[in-house]
């Protein structure tokens, strides 16, 4: 996907998208899409080709790839600052090189603990409200590797009550008046899995610094969300929490990696 800018044209205006008639032999050069591309810890750089049967090739130090260089059969684990270049290969005949840099940030200490659920469930706390049933939320730590760490939280969604707060994952923070937050995670699930993320006062009135509604889908990806609006005298005891009951959840099975609470940047 590309985004571009278009002024506005008025009364109207047409966008014409058309092949670039300059492609050098005819071959679509690879595509790149990465599943974190501003990464901290690692990311998975997939290719692809819109020229159908080409084959596509790949170095990572910024250098020119041939025919000769590793083929790409399937994404490419990145740990760490790189160059990918790739070239489209079909009957012998290469496109034109295309590179992409991926760059791994550093980031503002974090105010959870155990986000990458490295140690379990440690610091999370599972609720489920008495109208959902004991067993209407399964809470587990899986060392699948599903995401991009080694490990995740799984959380299988039995019975949501169609309340999405009666089905819940969260951790307690202590808020500061003026600051702002920002809220990161990765996730992913086996089918569309709709997940209220917030930030939130543990006790009534339950004042929110932030939240939003977000769809987690099949595709692994992440997803942040900024927070700010506390006041002096105003509670500091506040959770993060990932709340799942929403009825069409139902059957569902939604991971979570990788959750970073800080402050943000001025």
């Amino acid at each position: 996907m590309s985004t571009i800018a278009i002024p506005a044209l008025g009364p109207w205006g047409m966008l014409v998208i058309e092949p670039d008639p300059t492609a050098v032999t005819g071959i679509w050069p690879p595509s790149f899409v990465a599943s974190d591309p501003e990464f901290h810890q690692e990311t998975q750089v997939s290719l692809d080709c819109a020229t159908p049967g080409a084959s596509l090739h790949y170095t990572l130090d910024g250098s020119a790839p041939t025919a000769d260089s590793p083929r790409y059969t399937a994404p490419v684990t990145i740990r760490d600052t790189c160059t990918v270049a790739a070239i489209s290969v079909l009957d012998g005949t290469a496109s034109a090189v295309v590179t992409a840099r991926f760059v791994k940030g550093e980031r503002a200490p974090g105010l959870l603990v155990n986000g990458e659920f490295d140690e379990g469930l440690g610091g999370w706390s599972p609720v489920v409200f008495a109208e959902a049933g004991e067993d209407a939320l399964e809470v587990t730590a899986d060392g699948g590797g599903t995401l991009s760490g080694p490990n995740s939280v799984r959380l299988l969604i039995r019975h949501p009550t169609g309340t999405v707060y009666h089905l819940r994952l969260t951790q307690p923070f202590v808020a500061k008046p003026e600051a702002e937050y920002t809220l990161s995670f990765r996730a992913v699930a086996d089918g569309p899995v709709r997940c209220r993320v917030g930030l939130q006062a543990q006790n009534a009135p339950h004042k929110v610094l932030g939240m939003h509604l977000q769809t987690i889908g099949t595709v692994p990806r992440r997803y942040t969300l900024q927070g700010k609006g506390l006041k002096e005298g105003d509670a500091v005891e506040y959770l993060v929490q990932f709340d799942v009951g929403a009825a069409e959840n139902a059957g569902r099975i939604l991971w979570i990696d990788d959750v970073h609470l800080a402050e943000s940047a001025e």
